[in-house]
């Protein structure tokens, strides 16, 4: 058996070309197109390696000469040069040779902002507290430790760093 290994969609910028270049958190679908020549033989499993460690159990197939399977994958830490690949088993448990390999360079995600405004209903003149508490960062071990808030009424950036909230008229 034989099986070719694509990208058919990348979350983060579309671009489903060799070599993908991805950031954390984000998703990379991932195709297996397999087949077998012998006609007295079906294509039965596939395997994915995404290349950070990650490698799926044999993963059934709809059995026939030609089968495709779409898979996910979401990287958690940063890489370059990664390499995907896939493998095919037939109905007489035959192992294909690795599918070329598609290499993957995956950077950091810039870090979530979640703001919440407390109260939520102000009129002009009264204090808000502007809270990015929540806010989080994607990557592996990493901590969301400045914010800078834009209260958007024309006065400058405010807030100290590292508390996540401030208090602003």
């Amino acid at each position: 058996p034989a099986v070719t290994l694509s990208v058919v969609g990348n979350t983060y910028n579309g671009d489903i070309t060799p070599p993908i270049d991805t950031k954390v958190g984000h998703i990379l679908s991932f195709r297996a197109d397999c087949s077998t020549p012998d006609p007295d033989r079906k294509v039965k499993f596939v395997q994915f390696e995404f290349g950070d460690g990650t490698t799926t159990d044999f993963l059934p197939l709809t059995e026939g000469t030609t089968a495709t399977l779409d898979t996910a994958h979401t990287y958690v830490s940063t890489a370059t040069s990664l390499t995907a690949r896939a493998r095919v088993k037939d109905d007489n448990d035959n192992l294909s040779d690795y599918s070329p390999a598609i290499t993957i360079n995956v950077e950091n995600a810039p870090p979530v902002a979640i703001l919440r405004a407390v109260p939520s209903m102000i009129r002009a003149g009264q204090p808000v507290r502007l809270d990015a508490t929540a806010s989080y960062d994607v990557n592996a071990g990493g901590t969301v430790t400045n914010f800078t808030f834009t209260p958007g009424d024309g006065s400058s950036n405010v807030g100290p760093q590292g508390t996540g909230y401030v208090d602003h008229t």
